[in-house]
């Protein structure tokens, strides 16, 4: 079976009796099956924290928050491996926090939920949204009253757009936006049009297509792919920020290992005809020890006033192992 946005791989058919063995040299170990198969599964241990500054461009740690503000050990209505992905939406009391939740039971991303006053302290709430296929990356936005979700669903061959029936907790599937093998859809909209960014699960493609709204077909942009055959560059990262009526798009730098840092790109052409960006200083990478010391993968940022920014991001300390096996 293969990873999994590459923050989970499992190495099926080993044989009970070796699974036994490391199951007792190892703690933290899992008993049960996946298709009936035994498996080894290595997983990055990812959880989530915040950051502030006076830009998304400048930001530190936040010093009111006890990073990291949310880990696997807090989600409680499933068995969840690691949390990463957040997505930040705010509120008239507060925030709401979106992100992957990797279950235990079936080893497939499901997207969860927390709620903030003050964007340090953070409550877990719920699963919100549980598909038979892997979910990650929820990516939310409101638009014209009402709000939207474009998860990562590549093992159902899709881009699926959702919109909150009942928001925080109950999201319906309202139309496709594209059809395939597509990691970490990332939409914005910006002169009057829809830009929908995707990555390949090569993790070094990166492709734009465009709408005129989010009912219309969306179509290739002539300069796609964007990026061909550059790990450095190509997976999106994060939400497309606009700060000073400039957009910049949050990559994954994937070269030597999945999610080692965040770098951001200006976008400074971004036309029907034509693309153009170049790279800033911007950044995330790993801190020094503790939570996100082996490395960060994402980044989604609000402005909460002039010079004010909040963001969440995710990252992960070490590699773990567990066990499945009857």
């Amino acid at each position: 079976m293969a990873g999994r946005g590459h923050k989970w791989r499992a190495i099926v058919g080993i044989p009970a009796a070796l699974a036994a063995v490391l199951g007792a040299l190892i703690a933290g170990t899992l008993y049960g099956e996946l298709n009936g198969v035994p498996f080894v599964g290595i997983y990055q241990d990812w959880s989530i924290g915040v950051l502030i500054g006076e830009s998304p461009l400048l930001l530190r740690p936040a010093s009111g928050a006890s990073n990291p503000v949310l880990r696997a050990s807090d989600v409680s209505d499933i068995d969840a491996l690691f949390v990463a992905d957040p997505f930040l939406l705010q509120q008239n009391d507060g925030y709401v926090m979106f992100f992957e939740a990797l279950n235990r039971e079936d080893w497939k991303g499901d997207i969860a939920m927390a709620t903030s006053e003050d964007g340090m302290a953070w409550t877990y709430g719920s699963v919100v949204l549980d598909e038979t296929y892997h979910l990650s990356y929820p990516y939310v936005f409101r638009w014209k009253g009402e709000t939207y979700m474009v998860p990562e669903s590549m093992e159902a061959f899709g881009v699926f757009l959702y919109r909150a029936e009942r928001f925080p907790d109950k999201w319906v599937r309202v139309r496709t936006l594209l059809e395939g093998r597509y990691v970490d859809p990332s939409l914005t909209y910006w002169s009057g049009r829809w830009w929908l960014f995707v990555g390949e699960s090569e993790d070094d493609i990166l492709r734009l297509f465009s709408a005129a709204s989010l009912n219309n077909r969306f179509v290739e942009h002539p300069d796609s792919p964007l990026v061909v055959g550059d790990k450095v560059r190509a997976r999106p990262a994060g939400r497309l920020l606009q700060f000073d009526g400039r957009l910049f798009r949050c990559t994954q730098d994937d070269a030597l290992d999945f999610g080692k840092r965040v770098s951001l790109f200006e976008i400074l052409t971004l036309t029907a005809k034509e693309y153009k960006e170049v790279p800033t200083h911007a950044g995330l990478a790993a801190g020094e020890d503790g939570w996100n010391a082996a490395g960060v993968h994402h980044l989604d940022a609000v402005e909460q006033g002039p010079d004010q920014w909040l963001a969440v991001v995710d990252g992960w300390d070490r590699r773990r192992i567990a066990f499945r096996w009857r």
